[in-house]
């Protein structure tokens, strides 16, 4: 049995283990050598400190733990589902859920479907807090 896999996304590595997901800015070069691996980690930052600041919302995997500004996030690890997903069930807001919709952004932790890639800053949110986009509105 394997004790942990790592998987690689655009701008992120998850090392994930039997227990946890740990998330770090990706050193991969999708064009332009030096430039191209610069642009894919400060992505990878920004996706991090995305995700820490929305962390805590109804709908979306909490971030357990997280070092520097952006540089390691750790989350609980999620089960992927077997079933079909509805995205529109586990929608958070009118911004959840994200484009992209895909079975390997969701799973279950403690018995509840959420978003475990929910990263916000590249869809004009950065700066937004999230109790201003909630607020009077009632999250699922």
């Amino acid at each position: 049995m394997t004790r942990w896999t790592v998987r690689r996304g655009i701008s992120r590595t998850v090392l994930v283990t039997h227990r946890w997901a740990i998330k770090v800015p990706g050193l991969r070069a999708w064009g332009d050598g030096g430039r191209g691996r610069l642009a894919t980690f400060s992505r990878g930052v920004l996706a991090n400190q995305s995700e820490r600041r929305w962390s805590g919302v109804s709908g979306l995997n909490p971030v357990v733990w997280s070092c520097g500004w952006g540089l390691v996030n750790v989350y609980r690890r999620a089960e992927v589902p077997t079933e079909d997903v509805d995205y529109d069930s586990i929608a958070v807001d009118e911004f959840v859920p994200s484009g992209d919709r895909k079975p390997g952004n969701v799973g279950w932790v403690d018995g509840e479907l959420v978003w475990i890639d929910y990263d916000f800053s590249s869809r004009g949110l950065r700066g937004v807090r999230p109790t201003k986009l909630l607020l009077g509105r009632t999250a699922p």
